[in-house]
């Protein structure tokens, strides 16, 4: 389901994110969950990150780099000057790849 969340007129926040079913950081040592939430709450318009809930998790892995990078991203982006407009991404292989871009979790 896809709301225009244009008409509203106000921020949207993607609030509290993480691997479930119990096994939290356990089950996401690389910390692509925490990536991917990170980016696509910044493609998506929202008002600020995603917010991952294992953070001594994220400590002890030293994943703080995730962090910088999309800070170091944003830092240069007049968001506002830029008014970026949604689309509707399609997804096509030139050549399908023989493993998956992301194992499942």
């Amino acid at each position: 389901m896809q709301i225009d969340k244009r008409a509203y007129g106000k921020p949207h926040y993607i609030g509290e994110i993480g691997v479930g079913g119990g096994g939290g950081f356990n089950m996401d040592q690389k910390g692509l969950q925490v990536h991917d939430a990170l980016w696509v709450a910044m493609a998506t318009g929202g008002s600020g990150l995603a917010a991952p809930w294992y953070w001594e998790s994220i400590h002890t892995a030293k994943l703080y780099g995730l962090f910088g990078a999309a800070a170091t991203f944003a830092s240069g982006i007049d968001w506002p000057g830029e008014d970026p407009q949604p689309v509707v991404p399609r997804f096509e292989w030139q050549t399908r790849p023989e493993t998956p871009c992301r194992a499942k979790i």
